[in-house]
């Protein structure tokens, strides 16, 4: 007949926990669930009662392979420990002693990083911010650039100057500026290829000589030209007095406020003949009507 040995248990209904008591020697195992231990009676008091209960065996006292459990207690690992496919959590910096590796702080990083005034950066390592700052000539590939064959060094000054009254040089922010200025004098010859309009109300030319290829000269274009607009319109030649020639609406005539000298060749001509020559002969003259007066004539009929 076989023979059973049954040690000192509680079953799963119980409470979880150690024993109050074991005799040296002596075990007993837990078996609910949030427990599952060994006991063990160790040492003796000298009345054969353990001096104290440990935990020998079982899934609450030893980890086991597959169940989850909860391990507390310093432990020490020796060779390798693999979490490449496990799910650590809880972790942190406080928890964790430091090795060679240090753990991550805001300081440490900040201090970790640097910046010469060289780089053209600006780092601060207390607050972390990175700043562009001035970069010298000496670190840039090309500390400089041409105009017109001249070197402007980056950080000098470049002038974008006009010609006085004819080019003029403003800014707007960032924007550079340049055209005419509002009276604009040119030095030398001016070319014009296309239109030239003039707006305003007085045109001076000081020169010596007009030259316009053109054999029209048009006065007066004005929106709606009429003879009212046309009145006083001519030609004016300063003197001592002005040398004038201009057309009068009241006598639908141009009136010369100078004498007319017909000089040697010359004639004058009315409605395309001529009436009077240079040498004052006059032809090609009616004297008609009334209220005529011939003064200081010589009548000379000739010789034959």
């Amino acid at each position: 007949m076989a023979v059973t040995f049954k040690i000192k248990r509680r079953a799963s209904s119980g409470s979880a926990g150690a024993p109050a008591s074991l005799k040296s020697g002596e075990l007993a195992y837990n078996e609910v669930v949030s427990d599952n231990t060994l006991y063990y009676g160790y040492g003796d008091d000298g009345t054969g009662t353990a001096t104290s209960v440990v935990a020998v065996a079982g899934t609450g006292a030893y980890a086991t392979l597959s169940t989850a459990q909860t391990i507390s207690g310093n432990k020490t690992f020796t060779g390798t420990v693999n979490l490449a496919s496990a799910t650590v959590s809880g972790l942190s910096s406080s928890s964790v002693t430091e090795g060679t590796n240090l753990y991550y702080t805001d300081a440490r990083a900040r201090t970790a990083l640097s910046a010469t005034s060289a780089t053209g950066v600006a780092y601060n390592n207390l607050t972390g911010a990175i700043s562009l700052a001035g970069i010298p000539n000496s670190s840039l590939t090309n500390s400089s650039f041409s105009v017109n064959g001249s070197l402007v060094s980056l950080g000098g000054t470049l002038t974008i100057q006009g010609t006085t009254n004819e080019v003029e040089v403003g800014t707007s922010g960032t924007t550079i500026i340049v055209g005419l200025p509002n009276d604009v004098t040119i030095g030398n010859n001016l070319t014009v290829t296309g239109d030239l309009t003039v707006n305003g109300a007085l045109t001076t030319l000081s020169t010596t000589e007009v030259v316009v290829e053109d054999k029209n000269v048009v006065l007066g274009s004005t929106a709606t030209p009429t003879d009212t607009t046309a009145n006083g319109g001519g030609l004016t030649l300063k003197g001592a007095t002005d040398k004038t020639i201009s057309w009068s609406s009241s006598t639908l005539a141009w009136t010369f406020n100078q004498a007319i000298d017909i000089v040697n060749g010359g004639t004058l001509m009315v409605a395309g003949r001529q009436v009077l020559n240079a040498s004052c002969v006059m032809s090609n003259v009616a004297i008609t009507g009334s209220g005529n007066t011939i003064d200081n004539v010589t009548l000379d009929g000739g010789t034959f």
